[in-house]
């Protein structure tokens, strides 16, 4: 029976020396790592916030220390992490999309649908411009902060909805003195007040830039943000 028992140490003792031989020559290394693309984030990236390294061992990673590594990226909103033996990661993760850019001193502030800030830059893309609001504070990766929050908000749903209208513009939203205004290439300028009960005049002022456009008026201001009748007049009057 002791025989036997001395005979298991020596195997197991066999055993364990051979796996750290295996991992110091890295036969257990992480060889792969799959991931959906973004052409925000490059596989540098991917590695740098994980913490993974061309040598980092199969065996001792673990998913939720990979997971909330990657949560740190600001472009990064969810993410599952999966081991595949013996030397392959998957990660499965929810980007966050560029949606519109918050002029802040000379910098723009690219914010996702959700107000989160993903980069501070001194140029601008093709991206929806914000300009007015006053930043109170900032952190890349977290929502911006701004005296006027909820016209913030608003102005969001009103980017959305013109993104989901026929409307093809390279739009301008103004916000100044409590008040959203929108330029659509510089040929109308369209005021929506506070932006309360954004998609009802919303709705107005696609009614009136319609029937414009019906009559070849290109041009002028149109104002849904008052609570009486939505009006138009040209510029200059």
């Amino acid at each position: 029976m002791k025989k036997h028992k001395n005979i298991f140490f020596v195997f197991l003792g066999i055993l364990i020396i051979l796996f750290f031989i295996l991992i110091w020559i890295g036969i257990f290394n992480v060889d792969t790592i799959e991931y959906n693309n973004s052409v925000n984030i490059s596989l540098k990236e991917i590695m740098d916030y994980s913490r993974i390294s061309e040598n980092s061992n199969y065996f001792l990673l673990r998913e939720q220390n990979l997971e909330e590594n990657l949560l740190e990226h600001p472009y990064i909103e969810e993410v599952d992490c999966k081991k595949v033996f013996p030397d392959k990661l998957t990660l499965d993760i929810k980007y966050r999309e560029e949606f519109a850019a918050v002029l802040y001193s000379g910098l723009y502030l690219t914010i996702d649908d959700k107000l989160n800030v993903l980069k501070a830059e001194e140029f601008i893309g093709d991206i929806f411009l914000i300009k007015g609001f006053h930043v109170r504070s900032f952190n890349i990766g977290e929502k911006i902060s701004v005296n006027d929050g909820g016209a913030l908000f608003h102005s969001i749903e009103l980017i959305k909805l013109l993104g989901n209208s026929h409307i093809e513009a390279s739009p301008i939203l103004n916000y100044y003195d409590g008040s959203i205004e929108l330029e659509l290439n510089s040929e109308y300028k369209v005021k929506f007040g506070d932006g309360e009960n954004i998609e009802r005049k919303f709705n107005n002022f696609l009614d009136i830039y319609d029937d414009l456009c019906l009559k070849n008026v290109n041009s002028g201001i149109i104002d849904v943000g008052n609570e009486g009748l939505p009006s138009y007049r040209p510029f200059g009057e």
